[in-house]
């Protein structure tokens, strides 16, 4: 197994596979390519998207957990969201960065050997500029551009990214078919889950203007029935969760509550919350 894997999607699209996990997109305009997302930086990331392309290259993340951002540091700019820069920043230090490591090897241990260890517990992302995006932002490639979408839940900075012309949208872990993860080490991390499901309608009011949606985990495209599959999910939660398991997550305890095939990771104050106050705008 090597750490990246190129899937071509699209004529201007393209999916680098990290440790066959992470979705990284690579987005072609005519002048330049966005890289979205920059995965753990476990390799040569570089190397592989000139594999792809040698236009100039934005660099854009759709929030900052270390598994889509904490790979910035290939990049001397970087565009996030404002509100997970913080958490991102608490994420670049030696101890969660072996945390990360360790839970990846021993997860996949076929990547030992394959991963320079050293080389990425020396990385840094002290010099890299990070440039605020913010809602109905635009992203202009040449003859290609993708607009900013604030959906917040799964962090407080998450954003999608709308490329209207193909009228595919880039959802990073809001809508996945891996699972719904509402629940993190950092408290301040994730938002109430009726900020999830606002931001769920959001996106649904969308479908007409959707062909295909693209996360930053698993399977893709989805179709934007699984906008529907989340928000039952998480209504589900709120009526049944007494047989809910706690599981060990790499970042601590998470309850885990399954809906039909989707699967939703939370926290004890997080579901107190939704009971007290609704998860209905």
């Amino acid at each position: 197994m090597e750490i990246y894997r190129i899937e071509k999607l699209h004529e201007d699209l393209y999916c680098i596979r990290e440790t066959e996990s992470v979705n990284i997109y690579v987005i072609l305009g005519e002048e330049k390519a966005l890289v979205l997302d920059t995965g753990y930086g476990y390799g040569d990331l570089i190397g592989e998207i000139r594999k792809i392309t040698d236009k100039p290259l934005v660099a854009a993340v759709t929030h900052g957990d270390p598994d889509h951002a904490m790979g910035s540091f290939h990049f001397d700019q970087v565009y996030i969201n404002p509100a997970d820069l913080p958490d991102l920043i608490a994420f670049d230090h030696p101890q969660f960065k072996r945390l990360t490591l360790d839970y990846r090897l021993h997860k996949m241990p076929q990547l030992k050997g394959k991963i320079n260890e050293e080389a990425f517990m020396a990385t840094s992302l002290a010099e890299v500029q990070f440039l605020p995006l913010q809602e109905n932002d635009v992203l202009d490639l040449g003859g290609l551009s993708l607009e900013v979408i604030a959906i917040p839940g799964h962090s407080q900075g998450s954003v999608a990214f709308y490329e209207s012309q193909r009228q595919w949208l880039f959802t990073g872990d809001t809508i996945t078919a891996y699972n719904i993860w509402n629940h993190s080490a950092f408290p301040q991390h994730c938002s109430p889950l009726s900020v999830l499901m606002a931001s769920y309608k959001k996106i649904a009011a969308m479908r007409d203007q959707i062909q295909e949606i693209y996360p930053a985990h698993g399977e893709k495209p989805l179709g934007t029935e699984i906008i529907d599959s989340d928000m039952a999910c998480v209504r589900d939660l709120c009526r049944n969760y007494a047989g809910d398991a706690l599981i060990e997550t790499f970042v601590g305890p998470a309850y885990r509550h399954q809906y039909q095939d989707r699967i939703l990771l939370y926290s004890k104050p997080m579901l107190e919350e939704a009971l007290k106050n609704g998860v209905e705008e």
